[in-house]
């Protein structure tokens, strides 16, 4: 399941970008890491926020990974499947705006399971340009 999710909102990002005539992001390890970082953690205590557990922010997150962005964003998602959390983040101005920003040229994806939390499932994806 995981891989699978991961990989399919990586091809619906891309090619949502690709029909605004936008260039396509990169996967990048460190920005993954830092997304199922967050994804478990959401997962773990139940949490929809872009703060963690531990009150710590998207920057501070992708520096702990080891990426220091110049620019940088995330949308996140929780229930659902791939093609709903996309056409959420689509359907809300805000969360298209990151998805199609034209600085970001890299991205995360982590998705994390937990049948006993309120969402189950819960989608991070980071954004950053070096």
């Amino acid at each position: 399941m995981g891989k699978t999710y991961q990989n399919e909102v990586a091809s619906l990002i891309n090619s949502a970008r690709s029909e605004a005539g936008l260039p396509t992001l990169q996967v990048n390890a460190q920005l993954a890491a830092a997304a199922q970082d967050h994804s478990i953690d959401m997962a773990c205590f139940g949490l929809l926020s872009h703060s963690g557990s531990d009150a710590s922010s998207i920057y501070e997150r992708l520096v702990s990974a080891g990426y220091a962005p110049s620019d940088y964003g995330e949308v996140i998602y929780a229930s659902g499947y791939p093609q709903s959390a996309f056409d959420w983040w689509m359907d809300d101005p805000p969360h298209r705006a990151e998805i199609l920003n034209p600085a970001y040229t890299e991205m995360g994806i982590g998705y994390a399971y937990n049948a006993d939390s309120f969402y189950k499932g819960y989608y991070t994806v980071d954004f950053g340009r070096r």
